[in-house]
């Protein structure tokens, strides 16, 4: 479903105070890839032991520099999917960045343009004039565990927008 497409929302959810010494399904439990038409939550926590957790597809994905992956803290995402599971991350792209170069360049305060983080929150009320619910029992959620709704629908509600956003 993925194969075929230039650009793509990423992003990982895990275990709270998880670390690359953890199981694999608590360090990713939940891998999630959008495009402007669909969206695939890899529940990685529930496969079964013997999983191929990065599938030949999904690693041909990740590591295909011809597809732009976008994200927020998406290299901390790329770095913690490469220690898990081997997949080399390529063709990445910081929302935080491309946030600030839409939002100062054209009244130059370049200034303004930098490294730091811009929560997806802020991106979208700014860009979308929507609310993004990640309330703080999403936030702090157990991400091993079977999804809950609110999960689902902070997973699933906002990413194809922002990418038909950052598409055109």
């Amino acid at each position: 479903y993925f194969m075929n497409e230039k650009i793509l929302g990423f992003d990982l959810e895990w275990a709270m105070n998880s670390t690359k010494t953890d199981d694999v399904k608590r360090y990713v439990s939940l891998i999630q890839l959008a495009s402007s038409s669909r969206i695939a939550l890899f529940h990685i926590a529930l496969f079964s032991e013997k999983s191929d957790f990065a599938t030949p597809t999904f690693k041909k994905i990740m590591e295909d520099s011809g597809i732009t992956k976008v994200g927020v803290v998406i290299k901390g995402d790329a770095t913690r999917l490469q220690n898990a599971l081997g997949v080399k991350s390529k063709g990445l792209l910081e929302l935080s960045h491309l946030y600030k170069l839409v939002l100062y360049s054209a009244s130059k305060q370049y200034k303004n343009i930098n490294r730091r983080p811009v929560q997806m929150a802020t991106q979208a009320e700014k860009f979308l004039r929507l609310p993004l619910f990640k309330g703080s029992d999403v936030r702090s959620s157990d991400w091993t565990k079977p999804l809950t709704l609110n999960q689902i629908i902070c997973r699933c509600l906002l990413h194809p927008r922002l990418l038909t956003i950052a598409v055109t």
